[in-house]
């Protein structure tokens, strides 16, 4: 999958114009993929998701992008300093369709730079920068459905992106 196909499923899944294309331009121009039509590895596409899920403007997204480069304050597993980072827990979601699939919903906070995943079985996992403390639910939540997820684990592991006719990504707020 390129960065270009993996833009137009942003857009469709409900990604904001705005954003989606400030994070696309943000992968080329600071280095995170080669081009527009580079086959992506799964730490790219996780790179792209977080721009896109976690910014609401394009500031946001110049900022994040300069912060994934280092990796140093990206939001941890429970905050923990050595903690899985979100976008290496985003990387294993993507090569991997089986846990992909056991993903309920992913929910998104830009003011408190966090995540939570939520999963099929009832369980959670709260990634959250480290030395803070995990914000309650926001009212300005991005929730991006598992299905979307389950369907970029498909198409990074045959590579095709099939076109998605139905918003898989919510902004509440």
């Amino acid at each position: 999958m390129t960065l270009s196909e993996l833009h137009v499923a942003l857009l469709q899944a409900g990604i904001p114009v705005q954003v989606c294309n400030g994070a696309a331009e943000a992968m080329v121009h600071d280095d995170h993929v080669g081009s527009w039509t580079s086959n992506l590895i799964s730490s790219q596409v996780a790179k792209i998701f977080w721009l896109c899920f976690v910014c609401d403007s394009l500031a946001l997204v110049a900022v994040e992008s300069e912060l994934l480069k280092t990796g140093r304050t990206l939001p941890t597993e429970n905050g923990q300093k050595d903690g899985d980072t979100v976008t290496s827990f985003l990387s294993m979601l993507v090569r991997n369709e089986k846990q992909a699939a056991g993903v309920l919903t992913l929910e998104v906070s830009a003011a408190a730079r966090q995540m939570v995943a939520v999963f099929r079985d009832g369980d959670t996992i709260t990634f959250t920068v480290p030395g803070t403390k995990a914000a309650s639910k926001s009212q300005d939540t991005l929730t991006i459905g598992g299905m979307f997820i389950s369907r970029a684990a498909m198409a990074y592991s045959s590579r095709v992106w099939l076109p998605f006719n139905q918003q898989a990504i919510e902004h509440v707020g």
